[in-house]
C-alpha cells in the first residue's frame, strides 16, 4: 500500500484469516493489477482490484522486496503452473477439463480435489496410514497439521514435548507455537514421501 501509494476504501474492508488468528482492514483500490501483462479482476460480481490488506510475516526474500500475495480471488480463473527451477509461472485459461491436456513434458497424476468451503481446496492424503484431508497452499513453506489432525493422528502433548518446536507465522502480527514431528510416510496420491517431518 505504502509503496504503490494505493488509496484505502472508505467503506469496504475484509477479514482476513491467517495462521495466527483473524485481522481486519480497510481495502485498498488501486486503478489497475497487471500480471505478466495480464490485467487482474477479481471473480466477485463487480469484478474489480480492489485488494485485501493485512501485516505480512516478512517483507523480503532473497534481496526482492515482497509487497503483497496474490490468492485465489485474482488467480481462481486460471490453471497455474509453477515451474520452481526454472522461475516460471505460467497460467493457462482452461475449460472442459477432460483427459490428459496438460502440456507437461513428463508424466503427472490426477488426484481427485473438493471444494468444501469457497477458495479452498483439498486433496485425500495419508500421514502414517491415517487418511487425512489436505488445504493446498501454495503460498506455504512448511506443511501444518491442525489441532484436529494432531488429535486423529494420536499425538498427545507429551509426546509433542520431546519435539524440536519453534514458532510459525503467516499472513497477521503474531507468531504461533508449533513443534516438528517426523512421521513414518506421507501419502500424496501414488507419491510416497519418507520420514516426512510436519
Amino acid at each position: 500500500v505504502r509503496l504503490a501509494a494505493l488509496r484505502l476504501d472508505e467503506w469496504a474492508s475484509t477479514t482476513i484469516k491467517g495462521v495466527s488468528g483473524y485481522e481486519r482492514h480497510r481495502n485498498a483500490d488501486p486503478a489497475s493489477l497487471m500480471l505478466g501483462g495480464i490485467a487482474l479482476r477479481r471473480r466477485t460480481v463487480a469484478g474489480d482490484s480492489t485488494l485485501t490488506v493485512g501485516p505480512l510475516p516478512q517483507s523480503a526474500l532473497a534481496n526482492h522486496d515482497i509487497a503483497g500475495l496474490l490468492g485465489v480471488d485474482f488467480l481462481g480463473g486460471f490453471d497455474l503452473d509453477l515451474d520452481i527451477p526454472h522461475g516460471l509461472l505460467s497460467l493457462y485459461r482452461v475449460s472442459g477439463c477432460a483427459g490428459r491436456f496438460l502440456p507437461w513434458p513428463s508424466g503427472y497424476e490426477a488426484i481427485a480435489a473438493s471444494a468444501p468451503i469457497r477458495d479452498v481446496l483439498t486433496i485425500p492424503v495419508g500421514l502414517d496410514g491415517v487418511p487425512l484431508r489436505a488445504e493446498i497452499d501454495s503460498g506455504s513453506a512448511i506443511w501444518l497439521l491442525t489441532a484436529s489432525g494432531i488429535s486423529r493422528m494420536g499425538l498427545s502433548a507429551e509426546v509433542l514435548a520431546h519435539d524440536p518446536g519453534g514458532s510459525v507465522s503467516g499472513v497477521g502480527r503474531f507468531a504461533v507455537a508449533m513443534h516438528r514431528h517426523r512421521f513414518g510416510t506421507l501419502r500424496i496420491g501414488a507419491e510416497r514421501i519418507a520420514a516426512p517431518v510436519v
